[in-house]
């Protein structure tokens, strides 16, 4: 079990905030705030899938990268 899922702190911000026992909503809560705080301070940010995938609000001035996988072999992908 994850140190974020037996720690109090955590799971009463989460019930506070409408997430229940969701931790996908809780790393993209995390994830959102750190991506506009890089937007305040003007700097580019690089995310991975994950970010997408969890629905995190990224902006097109983001880079992503994007892991493929074909046989035995990983290739990145990069976007704009």
């Amino acid at each position: 079990m994850c140190s974020r899922q037996t720690n109090p702190h955590i799971n009463d911000f989460m019930e506070k905030n409408g997430m229940g026992n969701d931790y996908a909503k809780l790393e993209s809560y995390y994830i959102d705030k750190v991506l506009d705080l890089m937007n305040n301070l003007k700097r580019n940010t690089i995310v991975w899938q994950e970010v997408f995938d969890n629905s995190a609000n990224v902006s097109c001035s983001q880079i992503f990268v994007s892991l493929l996988r074909r046989g035995s072999h990983d290739k990145a992908q990069f976007g704009l």
